[in-house]
């Protein structure tokens, strides 16, 4: 697909573990962020958590939102951790909710029109296809990251983690760190991250 080899051309020798979408899988070990092993509690503290949440509906969805990502950011220490949710009018995926350092900053730069056929939005083509992404050196990709993200945002590394519901994708995930290389992620914590945003498209299906 030209997903695939938009990744295979470009990512190189990161690839994600395998997972959903076509550009899944997991990081290099080891680099200035260190393993994620002291992560993994935290996260799967924080899915059982929001599990529990989730199936006796004691929060409302955007509770649960930030139950999740609060997990996520306590966890793993994101420099920003951006969601995005569609806009109904436009179906861009609009930023909602920035933590971090920088999220709060950031959050309003992410207006994303998924788009199957892009060539030069990296974000718009992985968004459309539902593929989760790790970029470990954002330097070896910048021809193909749109110019908002260049302007105001310029991050070394960055995680992508697309919502989808019936094909069609309804919010993302966003995540990025300094140095370039400092996501590390291994196999169980990538499982949990992804386990996280499966619950928030369970609870987007519902409707709240």
């Amino acid at each position: 697909s030209p997903a695939r080899r938009l990744v295979d051309d470009t990512l190189s020798p990161l690839q994600l573990p395998a997972g959903r979408g076509p550009a899944a899988a997991a990081p290099a070990q080891g680099g200035p962020g260190g393993a994620t092993d002291a992560a993994t509690p935290a996260l799967a503290r924080g899915l059982e958590e929001a599990r529990a949440a989730f199936e006796v509906r004691r929060l409302r969805l955007n509770e649960l939102l930030t139950l999740v990502l609060e997990s996520m950011q306590q966890a793993l220490s994101f420099r920003s951790l951006v969601f995005c949710l569609r806009e109904p009018a436009s179906g861009r995926l609009v930023g909602r909710l920035g933590l971090g350092p920088r999220g709060g900053e950031v959050c309003p730069a992410f207006r994303i029109a998924p788009d199957a056929a892009a060539t030069g939005d990296l974000f718009a083509l992985i968004c459309a296809k539902g593929a989760d992404l790790l970029i470990a050196d954002s330097a070896a990709v910048a021809g193909r990251l749109p110019a908002w993200w260049r302007e105001r945002v310029q991050a070394p590394t960055f995680l992508l983690l697309p919502l989808m519901l019936k094909g069609a994708p309804v919010g993302l995930i966003y995540a990025d760190q300094a140095p370039a290389g400092s996501i590390v992620l291994g196999a169980e914590a990538l499982a949990l991250l992804r386990s996280m945003r499966d619950l928030l498209a369970q609870a987007l299906a519902r409707g709240g």
